[in-house]
């Protein structure tokens, strides 16, 4: 009996002990689940009140965008009421909230990456270099193999490739038609794939790749839309029955214009990006100084409707400011875009020459790239390329190479900020560049010189228009072209 009895005890024991650990897991669970419904509803609470809080060009947390001052004021730097659908181009106008982040936002230390990718010599490929019209595939890859081979003797380790010049691209797209430069006719498949193959070409050759767009220019030598092929997005929406987005497009010396203060135009450029940084194994997204058309100066009425409803809506900034917020929320868009898909892809722009510390420059004035905001704020670009085409000798001291070099260096740059001086392969040899001063036509070291002058004041690097140029086979070129190398090969730093 007292074995029985003793087994008895132990049983209701284990039973006992069973049920109170069932208990306390049971508790346990509970106040989990509770802790993370409290953490939840503080989560939310903060993203409404921080949203709420944030400037103009902000995104809410539930994709819409939310753009109240703080004065309660509704401040979109685009026309909202322009949005359209962007199913008719294969993309999704729900994406497209990228472009409204707040310049606020894009100055956190999250959004600053180290730059991973430094580089100290590139040669620009145009849409001159690139046009291949009538090649095979075979030919296609024996020239790119060529082109590459060249930039490596020269002692360059990056090339910048123009693969969309027209709003038209030289690679696989859904949102753009196959180039001219191709195959002859947009729209018209030339059989490969051409970027696709650049890539390889230049990583078989330890070269980086940077893919080069026109993010507003559509066409360079005609207003006419009809001039386009009839799968191309600008087509399209002079074509079709909604009357809505014909301003999707604008015409402005005799060239046809993106019209920057459209979401839609931002939701196709953005997603033209991402498409790329998904789809290629790309080192870098650049841009050039194509902004608001500059040669003949925008007048008000360019966007004047965009900018009206702005103001109905109650925006409060200037014709000037407004047009810059526009410009600066598709430079912050494109560098989230490529960073949310891969941060060791870089984002570079290459300006014109001017610059000022007080704004009176074009690039500021009229063209509306408020550039010493993008080198100064984290989150707008990774490296700037200013396009310094001078020599020494220009009549107007502040146009000459060393005053504009030392006055982009002075300009303040965020801590992971890279500057790479353009220069200007393409004046060699002509008599009448920089107002005849005869400079180009007289030396025959003058790259290299820029070069060095370059190096030693402290930029990261230099790049090289264009390379037919520069690879010309002409005395004086090839002059100049063995002085760069030397130094090229034989860093001065």
């Amino acid at each position: 009996m007292t074995d029985l009895g003793e087994k008895s005890n132990v049983k209701r024991t284990t039973v006992m002990l069973i049920a109170l650990a069932v208990a306390i897991a049971y508790s346990l669970a509970l106040t989990l689940c509770v802790l993370l419904v409290r953490n939840t509803d503080n989560t939310s609470t903060a993203n409404t009140s921080s949203t709420s809080s944030q400037p103009i060009d902000s995104i809410g947390t539930d994709g819409a965008s939310s753009n109240i001052d703080s004065s309660g004021q509704f401040n979109s730097p685009l026309d909202w009421s322009s949005v359209n659908s962007m199913e008719s181009s294969g993309g999704s106008s729900s994406e497209s909230t990228e472009s409204q982040n707040s310049s606020d936002e894009n100055t956190s230390s999250e959004a600053e990456t180290p730059y991973t990718k430094p580089f100290t010599a590139a040669i620009w490929y145009s849409f001159e270099d690139l046009n291949f019209v009538g090649y095979s595939t075979v030919e296609f890859k024996q020239a790119i193999d060529k082109m590459f081979d060249d930039a490596v003797t020269l002692g360059c380790d990056a090339v910048i490739v123009q693969v969309r010049p027209f709003a038209d691209a030289l690679y696989y797209s859904n949102y753009f038609p196959h180039s001219s430069i191709l195959s002859g006719t947009q729209g018209v498949d030339p059989g490969y794939d051409a970027l696709d193959y650049m890539v390889k070409a230049a990583h078989n050759r330890d070269l980086q790749i940077h893919a080069w767009l026109n993010p507003y220019r559509v066409t360079l030598w005609t207003d006419d839309y009809n001039s386009l092929s009839n799968d191309h997005i600008v087509r399209k929406w002079m074509t079709d029955d909604n009357s809505a987005n014909d301003r999707n497009v604008l015409k402005w010396e005799s060239r046809l214009y993106f019209n920057p203060a459209i979401l839609e135009v931002h939701d196709l450029i953005l997603n033209g990006v991402r498409e790329i940084v998904k789809n290629y194994d790309v080192d870098g997204i650049h841009i050039d100084d194509y902004f608001y058309p500059s040669t003949t100066p925008v007048g008000d009425d360019f966007d004047k409707p965009e900018y009206n409803t702005y103001v109905k809506n109650g925006g409060k900034l200037s014709l000037g400011d407004w047009r810059r917020n526009n410009v600066s929320t598709l430079v912050s868009g494109i560098y989230r875009v490529i960073k949310d898909i891969d941060s060791s892809v870089v984002f570079g722009v290459s300006p014109a020459y001017n610059i000022s510390k007080d704004g009176i420059d074009d690039n500021y004035q009229k063209k509306y790239a408020d550039l010493k905001k993008w080198m100064s704020t984290a989150g707008y670009i990774d490296y700037i390329v200013p396009q310094l085409y001078f020599g020494y000798n220009y009549s107007k001291f502040e146009i000459t190479y060393d005053y504009l070099l030392n006055l982009w260096m002075s300009m303040p740059r965020h801590k992971n900020m890279k500057i790479y001086i353009g220069l200007a392969a393409y004046k060699i040899g002509d008599a009448q560049a920089d107002l005849a001063s005869g400079e180009w036509i007289a030396d025959d070291d003058i790259l290299a010189r820029q070069t060095i002058d370059a190096m030693q004041i402290g930029c990261d690097g230099v790049m090289i228009f264009n390379y037919s140029t520069i690879m010309s086979a002409d005395e004086l070129t090839t002059a100049q072209r063995e002085n760069l190398k030397e130094v090229l090969n034989n860093d001065p730093r």
